[in-house]
């Protein structure tokens, strides 16, 4: 078989034709949304659109692109990768960002990891974690004499070594936390002079003798506790004048059950907040990267059942079992008296804005009762029943109120209810026995995990909370400057994207990529269970038009020229619009969210990919069938 052979059967295998030689190609052209000019200048879009170049010239164009496949020339060619493949792909099911995505969140936020535990994102509350020397930490009445650029456990000279010149010499940070959060202090240490004692305390600032753990090897040690207050400590001691250690890689992180340090996240200026790579709590499988708007959890103690902060009548609360966080923190909730009257716990009265629109949610698992009411009260209690068997279902649900039930697996159910209050005073309230249809028993019980009550129309990820309420912010995830430009095509471009959407929200943005304004965008979001996309140039709509049911897990794509825009979901009809501009001077784009502080998607977004080129609508279907 001869090269151009070869070559017509690469392309044959990708579109899937038997034309002639320039019939097989034009068709490949064609699915990459190159339609018009002769057959050289479509070969010649088609390269430059493969390479991200910007050739004129066909013979030099069709040189790159064998030197891109191996060989220095065109007749040399012979099988060869036909499809147009992406220029950028995101797979966010991997645990790790790409490099070219710029994300924060000034804040602490939790997820369900591989394991289906419910638990803080990867997090460094320290600053200038292993800049020593840095104001950020004190050097308790200059005790200790610092040596930098020392060699560390990686094989560089990242570590520091400290001399003490004093008895009890301290060197230590401080961090702010939240009442009852348990924290992970660690950090790698050698000995490097002496034989004293050497303490690295407790985040709650009490002394650890780690004098037998630390040798002349390096070594990673860590220090554990629940904070009683709301700032925390790490803390190095060493008794002797004299002696010294080096040290590296300092980390302090709120965890649930974990009793081991993660893998250290370095820091500057301010403290590490990772994004959110979760997973399904039942099956265990990847979800990808969840994005969310800012929410403050109301409730106190909101995962300590059994503390004083929650209002209780006729119930006698316990700690019995394991949580969903994989701890023993599962608070069991029994009825006290043997008759049929109701027994509740509860919280409030929260001041809200007037009129707000409240989600109150808890995690629950069925004890005698496997069907309690929950409520959001104002001047009266507004109600729903909870199906704690199966998937979950609800019942009794009263007017005003949309409530769900669905199973995280190992028996909790998450339990959500939504409504808009008359004034500015709220309760949240379980009713364990004797609510809402459901009358009460002897002996009727529910277990309580974690709780929360927000100013929002749906349920957000939890906010565990101590003495006062807490603020989770928002996720921001962008990619601008070069990072954008380097695979992206103003004239002609294709988005395919797969993700689940958590809830029925219009204009959650899942990505935008404008010009930092609303005149010029490519905007694809939710439209409550509809696929969209938006186009405007110039402050003008060129193109809006939706496709398909995302309810759920989904996948979607939008392709683009001039006077040729297309979109289709989940394999569905192609919807297609055949007049309109582009934008121009589009440099940025973000992803779950329309900027950084609005319309987010607050759903998992699983993968993105992007084609410098207006793929065929054929193709649009394969891609998201």
């Amino acid at each position: 078989m001869s090269n151009q052979e070869k070559r017509q059967q690469s392309v044959r295998a990708s579109t899937g034709t038997a034309y002639s030689y320039e019939g097989d190609w034009m068709a490949l052209f064609g699915s990459a949304g190159i339609t018009s000019g002769t057959f050289n200048d479509r070969m010649l879009a088609w390269i430059n659109a493969q390479l991200s170049s910007a050739y004129t010239n066909i013979n030099d164009a069709m040189r790159a692109f064998a030197v891109s496949q191996g060989v220095t020339n065109w007749n040399e060619l012979g099988t060869f990768t036909a499809g147009n493949s992406p220029s950028l792909s995101l797979d966010f099911t991997t645990g790790s960002l790409d490099s070219l995505i710029t994300f924060s969140r000034p804040s602490l936020a939790t997820m369900y990891d591989s394991t289906g535990k419910l638990t803080y994102a990867p997090n460094n509350l320290l600053t200038y974690s292993n800049t020593f020397n840095n104001a950020a930490w004190t050097n308790a009445s200059n005790a200790f004499t610092l040596t930098t650029g020392v060699s560390d456990p990686f094989g560089g000279t990242n570590a520091t070594t400290l001399t003490a010149t004093a008895s009890s010499s301290t060197f230590y940070q401080s961090y702010s936390t939240t009442v009852g959060v348990t924290f992970i202090n660690s950090i790698y240490i050698r000995r490097r002079t002496g034989t004293g004692t050497i303490y690295f305390r407790y985040p709650n600032n009490t002394n650890r003798d780690v004098t037998s753990e630390v040798s002349s090897t390096w070594t990673r040690i860590s220090s554990s506790i629940a904070t009683a207050g709301t700032l925390s400590y790490f803390v190095i001691v060493l008794a002797t004048s004299g002696d010294a250690v080096d040290i590296a890689f300092g980390q302090a992180e709120a965890v649930t059950y974990q009793t081991t340090p993660s893998t250290y996240v370095a820091t500057t200026a301010s403290a590490y907040y990772g994004p959110r790579f979760d997973y399904d709590p039942s099956t265990l499988a990847a979800r990808g990267l969840l994005t969310e708007e800012a929410r403050s959890n109301l409730f106190l103690q909101s995962g300590a059942g059994t503390n004083a902060a929650w209002a209780t009548s006729n119930v006698t609360p316990t700690i019995s079992g394991t949580s969903i966080q994989g701890t023993s923190t599962l608070s069991l909730l029994s009825k006290t008296s043997l008759d049929t009257a109701v027994a509740y716990h509860q919280q409030g009265p929260f001041t809200v804005a007037s009129g707000a629109t409240v989600t109150h949610w808890r995690i629950l698992k069925a004890g005698n009762n496997a069907s309690p009411a929950m409520s959001i009260y104002d001047t009266a209690h507004h109600q729903a029943v909870f199906n704690l068997s199966g998937s979950g279902s609800v019942s009794n649900v009263e007017s005003g109120v949309t409530a769900s039930c669905t199973s995280l697996g190992n028996s909790f159910y998450l339990c959500s209810m939504t409504y808009t209050i008359t004034g500015t005073s709220v309760y949240g309230t379980l009713w364990i026995s004797g609510r809402n249809g459901v009358n009460g028993v002897s002996g009727d019980s529910v277990y309580f995990d974690v709780g929360q009550l927000e100013v929002g129309s749906f349920a957000t990820s939890y906010i565990p909370t101590g003495s006062s309420s807490v603020a989770r912010s928002a996720d921001s995830v962008s990619m601008t400057g070069t990072n954008f430009s380097s695979w992206f095509n103003a004239s002609a471009g294709t988005f395919v994207i797969e993700g689940t959407t958590r809830h029925s929200i219009s204009s959650a943005y899942i990505i935008n990529a404008w010009d930092g304004t609303s005149n010029n965008r490519h905007s694809i979001y939710q439209g409550s269970t509809s696929f969209r996309y938006h186009v405007n140039f110039g402050g003008s709509p060129e193109a809006q038009f939706s496709d398909g049911n995302i309810s759920g897990s989904f996948k979607g794509a939008v392709a683009y020229a001039t006077d040729d825009f297309a979109i289709s979901a989940n394999g569905g009809a192609v919807t297609t619009d055949v007049s309109g501009a582009l934008p121009s001077g589009t440099n940025e784009l973000w992803i779950g969210s329309y900027d950084s502080s609005t319309a987010f998607f607050n759903g998992w977004i699983k993968s993105i990919s992007y084609y410098r080129s207006r793929l065929s609508n054929t193709r649009l279907q394969a891609l998201t069938a």
